[in-house]
């Protein structure tokens, strides 16, 4: 049987298996065996005992678990936080849009290139942004999204929600960059990652459009984004980007 969470185990011995022997006691000694318990009932006494030392230290107990519960609970909430807020390793990209590139570039006209891992879940609020400064811009790029499928990956490993989401978005070209090849060309590292180049074909921006992982709202790379697409004057800028790797993402689906 169980009591409250603590295994007992008990059995009683029958009577005609004990021996005893008629051994005459003292008055003092005959009180003493009187006070004591009866033997089936000495496991009660032992385990009330144990309840109440237990229950001594209950408070200290649920002390210690609340204040454990909350060090996990804080340190998770950190780690999650600095997850979020460290950006992807970039590397240094064409200073001008490469020659043998096979996108279809306008000249004249400012040419934005998005690069996008298909199944990268920070890369939603990408497509957002992106969706926003179009939409305050009034279209005045010439706008490539690319969706990078590394070397290895199967047939059709870009269709999902991403891909679906970013082809209701107007005024956009949409690629299948198979095998990695314009992301090698254009040295594009990370899910997110955008290059802005001018109507000289001239880099002015590089990084990222949304202010952590996988959030959504005011930051400094969508407001570059939408000063530079309103004035050609104004100084390239470079920006974090926060997303999954775009080359080795294989390894990780």
């Amino acid at each position: 049987m169980h009591c409250n969470g603590i295994a007992c185990c008990f059995r009683s011995v029958p009577d005609n298996l004990i021996k005893a022997k008629s051994i005459p006691l003292s008055s003092s000694e005959a009180k003493a065996v009187v006070a004591q318990p009866k033997p089936r009932w000495r496991w009660v006494t032992n385990m009330m005992n144990l309840i109440l030392s237990l229950g001594k230290h209950q408070r200290i107990s649920v002390g210690i678990s609340v204040a454990a519960w909350l060090l996990c609970i804080g340190c998770g909430g950190y780690i999650l936080l600095a997850y979020s807020a460290r950006p992807t390793a970039m590397s240094s990209v064409p200073q001008s849009i490469p020659v043998d590139t096979k996108l279809e570039i306008k000249r004249g006209t400012q040419s934005l290139l998005v690069f996008l891992h298909p199944h990268c879940p920070c890369s939603k609020s990408t497509v957002e942004q992106l969706r926003r400064i179009l939409s305050v811009t009034d279209s005045r790029v010439d706008c490539h999204v690319l969706f990078v499928n590394p070397v290895g990956t199967p047939s059709k490993w870009e269709e999902g929600c991403l891909f679906d989401e970013v082809i209701t978005i107007p005024g956009i070209s949409v690629y299948i960059d198979d095998d990695g090849c314009e992301a090698t060309r254009f040295s594009a590292a990370a899910s997110g990652e955008v290059l802005l180049y001018d109507k000289c074909q001239h880099l002015v921006f590089h990084g990222g459009i949304t202010p952590s992982r996988g959030q959504v709202g005011e930051n400094v790379g969508s407001k570059a984004i939408v000063e530079l697409l309103r004035a050609n004057n104004i100084p390239g800028r470079e920006c974090p980007v926060f997303g999954c790797p775009l080359l080795n993402s294989i390894q990780n689906n």
